[in-house]
């Protein structure tokens, strides 16, 4: 292996690092959305439920 290869090799596993770590940050960005979507369709399943209660008791 010559200087540059290797020059070239330090590089591109830098890069991997970097994507790495971009990809973890974004995996973690997802999962907050996820759970947000979900938390938010549990409320309003709950909200639609407590309204449908109150419509069909009245």
């Amino acid at each position: 292996m010559n200087v540059q290869n290797a020059i070239d090799l330090c590089r591109l596993k830098e890069m991997l690092l970097y994507q790495k770590e971009k990809r973890k940050e974004i995996d973690f960005q997802i999962e907050i959305l996820e759970r947000l979507i979900n938390e938010t369709s549990k409320k309003e399943k709950e909200e639609t439920q407590k309204w449908l209660s109150k419509e069909l008791n009245t």
